[in-house]
C-alpha cells in the first residue's frame, strides 16, 4: 500500500497489518510524536463484511496479548461519512513505549491472520495469511515471527533485495 510521503514512519507497520486486514483500510495516523498518543483511524471497505473487525477485537482483548491504555473505539467525525470510522488509541502510552507497542500489535494481527483455528471459526475461512514451516524466522528488522511476504507487510524498512534495513 502507498502512503503519503508526509506519514510518520512509526505509524507504517501498525498500518501495514490492519491494511492487510480484509475490508479494512487506513484513513489517517498520528505517531503522537513523543507529546501525544499515537493515534490512527480505520474503515471497513463493506459494512456487510464486517465480520473482520474480530480480528481487530481480539487483538485489543486483554487475554489475547492486548496492551493495557490501547483502545479501539467508534469515532463521531465532524464530517458525515457514508461507513463507520473507528480510531486506534494507545491513550496515555506516549513515545518509545507507544512505538513498541505499536510494534507488537501489528505482530499480534499478522499472528491472528494466521492462526487456523481462529480463522474457521470467527472468519469462516482459511487462515488469511499462511507461512510455510520453514520459512518462519524472525524478521530482521523487527523481530516478527514471519516470512518473506508478511515482512514485507509488517516492516517498511525490509528491502527485498538485500533482507536488511534499508
Amino acid at each position: 500500500m502507498k502512503y503519503p510521503k508526509d506519514m510518520d514512519p512509526k505509524c507504517v507497520p501498525l498500518c501495514n497489518a490492519l491494511n492487510a486486514i480484509p475490508n479494512i483500510r487506513t484513513i489517517e495516523s498520528c505517531c503522537g510524536h513523543d507529546r501525544g498518543p499515537f493515534v490512527l483511524w480505520f474503515r471497513m471497505d463493506d459494512r456487510r463484511r464486517s465480520r473482520y473487525l474480530t480480528v481487530v477485537a481480539r487483538v485489543f482483548d486483554r487475554r489475547y496479548g492486548g496492551i493495557q491504555g490501547w483502545t479501539c473505539t467508534l469515532d463521531n467525525g465532524d464530517v458525515p461519512e457514508d461507513q463507520p470510522i473507528f480510531m486506534i488509541s494507545s491513550g496515555s502510552n506516549k513515545g518509545r513505549v507507544a512505538y513498541n507497542q505499536s510494534m507488537r500489535i501489528a505482530k499480534n494481527i499478522y499472528y491472528t491472520l494466521g492462526h487456523k483455528a481462529f480463522c474457521r471459526m470467527f472468519l469462516g475461512t482459511y487462515p488469511v495469511l499462511e507461512s510455510k514451516r520453514s520459512d518462519r524466522k524472525s524478521c530482521d528488522t523487527c523481530g516478527a515471527p514471519c516470512n518473506r511476504a508478511v515482512k514485507q507487510k509488517l516492516c517498511s524498512r525490509w528491502s527485498p533485495l538485500t533482507s536488511v534495513r534499508a
